[in-house]
């Protein structure tokens, strides 16, 4: 499975194809509701606003450039972001990559680790 972003939303001109993201533990998908301990012993559940933004982590990536290159074009402009479960998203990237790290190198191919953060317009 994998992940695409594409540029523009409607009728795409430029886009990459990126191995899924590396979310890690289960705090990623938090539920939309949130419980509190009252002062005098009682729970309280109430619903929370659903998040706007998504933070999407990826590590191990051998195809850094040509998504940098992509990044370069698209940040800041409506894409489409289409999940590991197929369903397809129209975002703005809203920030620059952030935690690039390299974590091996040899010859003209390198690993890196990085995060995007997505605003779903």
């Amino acid at each position: 499975m994998s992940v695409a972003f594409e540029y523009p939303y409607t009728s795409p001109t430029s886009s990459v194809t990126m191995k899924n993201p590396d979310y890690g533990n289960g705090d990623q998908y938090d539920t939309n509701f949130m419980a509190t301990l009252k002062m005098d012993g009682s729970i309280s559940t109430y619903k929370r606003k659903l998040r706007e933004g998504l933070t999407i982590p990826f590590s191990n990536v051998a195809n850094y450039t040509e998504f940098e290159t992509f990044f370069l074009i698209a940040v800041g402009q409506e894409i489409k972001y289409t999940d590991p479960l197929g369903a397809a998203w129209r975002v703005r990237i809203v920030t620059p990559l952030l935690e690039v790290t390299t974590i091996s190198g040899t010859g003209s191919c390198s690993l890196k680790n990085f995060t995007v953060q997505v605003k779903v317009v």
